[in-house]
């Protein structure tokens, strides 16, 4: 601050301000709640959702298994296949 009456008498002040930086003002509480709720809105849909998703990826990873342990089961003894024509 070179030529600030201030810094000529060698002292400096901090200029106070906000966290927000919007001039002092401050939001009520009602607003912090509904930010928070909101912020919470947002994190239960993404926990619902990515437990969907590990759900849905488990189950799919669950039939490929049993399909494979199927298939492997018949390669190896082709009485237990499910198509007969012996009727």
């Amino acid at each position: 601050m070179i030529g600030s009456p201030m810094a000529e008498h060698g002292r400096t002040e901090a200029i106070e301000t906000d966290e927000c930086g919007d001039g002092g003002t401050k939001p009520s509480g009602l607003e912090r709640l509904s930010s928070l709720r909101s912020v919470i809105a947002v994190a239960a849909a993404v926990v619902v959702a990515l437990g969907s998703l590990a759900g849905w990826l488990g189950y799919r990873t669950y039939e490929t298994r049993q399909a494979q342990a199927q298939a492997q089961a018949q390669a190896q003894n082709p009485l237990l296949s499910s198509c007969h024509d012996d009727k």
